[in-house]
């Protein structure tokens, strides 16, 4: 039977060959939490749990490194424009010291304040960057792609949207021009003598009524308003 262990980070059981044990390394758990923070918990749990962990060692799913690694490598790239290779060490010093402060200000939200230095930040991303490589430039793939697939949306939505605004004006220009024809047309008939004259504008008056408004609906795309308000 395989040995199971409950995280206390995604509060789910796992088996123990999928996660690996805390440290009682204070940045470590300082970075990994305040990071995760931002990603997946809250701060009052991260704070519980980085509590906790001062006491004792657990269990963590392994997924939950790779997706803090993910998370600080996310914001490096959007710093620099691109993923570094292997190692902070290699991006410029400016950017550095603006990931680092970054990192620091939200670590500063969990154990009492504990200040993190430049090589804390340094030491835990090469060291898990290193180890799962891989696996967080996949997250890094599937996030890039969700944005361009959530512009894509916006786009289609907002062509949509624009088109159906100008369907609706067109059409309500058209619904005041119809009543304002429908109305000289029936001041005109009432203001005939002649009965051949009279049954003529009422020939007009019946197609304008009757007929024009199917054709108008018909070349304003009527149908297909109604399809997008229903969707």
């Amino acid at each position: 039977m395989t040995a199971t262990s409950a995280c206390p980070i995604c509060q789910k059981q796992r088996p123990k060959r999928s996660q690996r044990l805390t440290t009682t390394d204070i940045p470590t758990n300082v970075i990994l939490l305040s990071t995760l923070a931002r990603y997946r918990i809250d701060l009052t749990l991260a704070n519980k749990i980085f509590s906790r962990w001062e006491r004792k060692i657990e269990h963590i799913c392994i997924s939950h490194l790779i997706e803090a690694t993910f998370v600080l490598l996310r914001e490096i790239q959007q710093l620099l424009g691109s993923p570094p290779e292997n190692s902070l060490s290699t991006i410029p010093e400016d950017v550095l010291d603006e990931f680092v402060a970054h990192v620091r200000m939200y670590g500063s939200l969990i154990g009492n304040g504990f200040c993190l230095e430049r090589e804390h930040v340094v030491e835990f991303f090469d060291t898990h960057y290193t180890k799962y490589h891989a696996e967080v430039l996949n997250l890094l793939g599937k996030d890039r792609q969700s944005i361009v697939d959530s512009e894509v949306v916006d786009a289609e939505v907002s062509h949509t949207l624009f088109r159906l605004r100008l369907l609706i004006f067109v059409y309500m220009i058209y619904v005041i021009m119809y009543f304002t024809l429908s109305q000289t047309l029936f001041i005109e008939i009432s203001c005939t003598t002649s009965l051949s004259s009279k049954k003529k504008k009422i020939t007009n008056c019946i197609c304008l009524i009757v007929i024009y408004p199917f054709v108008v609906s018909l070349l304003l795309g009527l149908p297909k308003c109604i399809e997008l308000l229903r969707t």
